[in-house]
């Protein structure tokens, strides 16, 4: 019998091992599900992107995001969110936008704080 348990043991040991060792299986890339995304600092600059070619700051709360091109804002789903909860994304326009150069790759994200249009950080998701 004890023979038996240490076998047992053994095999259930060999079976889960290699599960245990190589852990959760996690998506190598960044925003897996998302056709496009970014992260962009309040002064305009990319901190993090994922098919986003550019951003920059227009002007006081206006920003401008460019897609690749692989990627249609015309038939995708946009959410721009901002990191500071005083701050909030205001309207995010699908392209073209004039202040943006009507570029139809070009998203206009605009940030304001009650009715005055402020920089604020913030996440975009194009889905």
């Amino acid at each position: 019998m004890r023979i038996r348990s240490a076998l047992l043991g053994v095999v259930l040991a060999a079976t889960v091992a290699p599960a245990v060792a190589a852990g959760p299986a996690y998506a190598s890339d960044w925003a897996p599900y998302a056709q496009a995304a970014a992260i962009v600092n309040a002064n305009g600059t990319l901190a993090k992107a994922k098919n986003v070619t550019a951003a920059s700051r227009a002007s006081a709360g206006f920003y401008c995001v460019t897609l690749d091109a692989s990627v249609d804002p015309a038939q995708s789903a946009i959410t721009a969110t901002p990191f500071n909860s005083v701050n909030r994304i205001g309207v995010v326009y699908p392209a073209p936008a004039s202040r943006c150069g009507n570029d139809p790759q070009t998203l206009e994200i605009r940030s304001y704080t009650g009715s005055a249009y402020s920089d604020s950080a913030f996440t975009l998701v194009v889905s």
